[in-house]
């Protein structure tokens, strides 16, 4: 197996697990605020947006030291496969809900899981590709990864009044 499959496996599990771990860590900190910016503070769609957005960004830039000589394309795949996480999320999500008119918490887990997979297996594709990178889509994709961040940051505490935002247990 080469080095850049088994980094993308490893990778994978990581961001499973810690997007799971942070599903946990704001009430684990006894609400802190600076936790709740990058951890799931309520039941709603958009805090869990942030379970695999922020493992995926996060794993990711450590990846990059360990695999930056054998890839391409590597910060417009983080871009992608990071949103590709928080359009999966919703769409798996309202569609089974709509479909089955309740909730599943093993279904909700799965989705999450399956949404890790798919947004990872996408960068694996990206980065194995012929380079297409340029300075400008290098700049594009960082300054996406740091505007849907600060989305997260500013919307954690201060959500618009949409279903996205809405804590289902209030």
């Amino acid at each position: 197996m080469n080095k850049v499959i088994l980094i993308q496996i490893i990778v994978t599990v990581l961001s499973i697990l810690l997007g799971t771990l942070l599903h946990f860590t704001y009430q684990l900190s006894g609400n802190n605020k600076i936790v709740g910016l990058f951890s799931s503070i309520n039941e709603s769609t958009w805090e869990h947006l942030k379970l695999s957005f922020f493992p995926i960004i996060l794993l990711g830039i450590i990846e990059y030291f360990f695999i930056n000589k054998y890839v391409n394309n590597f910060s417009e795949a983080l871009m992608i496969a990071s949103t590709i996480s928080i359009i999966l999320v919703p769409i798996l999500f309202y569609t089974y809900e709509n479909i089955f008119k309740k909730h599943n918490y093993i279904v909700n887990i799965l989705i999450f899981i399956i949404t890790v997979i798919i947004s990872q297996f996408i960068k694996y594709k990206i980065i194995t590709m012929q380079d297409f990178s340029t300075v400008t889509t290098n700049i594009l994709s960082i300054f996406g990864i740091v505007v849907i961040s600060i989305a997260f940051i500013i919307f954690t505490y201060n959500p618009p009044k949409l279903e996205l935002f809405r804590n289902p247990l209030k």
